[in-house]
This record gives C-alpha cells, sequence and structure tokens, in this order.
C-alpha cells in the first residue's frame, strides 16, 4: 500500500490552501467591482438620454462667473482686455 504524507492538505501542502484563499478573494473582489461599474453606469443612463437632450446654460453659475470676474476686474487683477475677452467667453456659453 502506498504511503502519503501530505498530511491532508493534497499535493500542494498548506500553500494550496492560501492559494486558493487569494484567488476566492480576489474573485470577491472583482464581483464587488462589477456591481460598483453597473451600478453607476445604470445611474448614468437611467432616464432620458443625455445625447439627445440640448443642454441649456445655467444661468445662475454664468451669473456667479460674471460676477468674480467683474470684481476681479474692479481690483485691477484683469485688464480690459482680458476683461472682453473673458466675458466674451462667458457669454458664449
Amino acid at each position: 500500500m502506498m504511503r502519503y504524507e501530505g498530511f491532508g492538505y493534497g499535493h500542494m501542502g498548506l500553500l494550496g490552501g492560501v492559494f486558493m484563499f487569494f484567488i476566492a478573494l480576489a474573485v470577491i473582489g472583482l464581483l464587488i467591482y462589477l456591481v460598483v461599474l453597473l451600478s453607476r453606469n445604470a445611474k448614468m443612463h437611467s432616464g432620458v438620454s443625455s445625447h439627445y437632450v440640448e443642454k441649456a446654460p445655467n444661468t445662475q453659475n454664468l451669473n456667479n462667473a460674471l460676477s468674480i470676474l467683474s470684481e476681479r476686474y474692479a481690483r485691477g487683477e484683469v485688464n480690459d482686455e482680458e476683461y472682453a475677452r473673458k466675458k466674451e467667453a462667458l457669454l458664449k456659453l
């Protein structure tokens, strides 16, 4: 009769259990990553697609940007040419 001295851990010995632990950990991590990725994707694509909706400029953000630009112009941080160029660029949005 053949005598096996693997102490019940199979052919890889104790390292087989360690490798199996890390493989199981990697599979669980991959599953969690996929669930998070799919949930983010579902949130982005819920409702009406953004490709077909024309985006209107947010007037509150535009007013804030213009007021900040005007304050910087009043303090002398921005010269006349730069102020006009930036204001025109903001109004194009």
